[in-house]
């Protein structure tokens, strides 16, 4: 039984690494994401103050 018990243990401290990887590598998508979003609407200010200059 104790046995058992330990490699159920072993499993859910994988589980848990993999998900706190997949959560971690998530944010970092989101972050990338919101830059390219923050640069594209940025670059998207200059050209309509350029439009409305010319």
């Amino acid at each position: 039984m104790s046995d058992y018990t330990f490699v159920a243990g072993q499993c859910h401290i994988k589980m848990v690494s993999l998900l706190i990887t997949i959560f971690n590598i998530g944010k970092l998508s989101q972050v990338r994401l919101k830059k390219q979003d923050m640069h594209k609407s940025a670059s998207a200010g200059k050209l309509r103050l350029i439009s409305s200059l010319a």
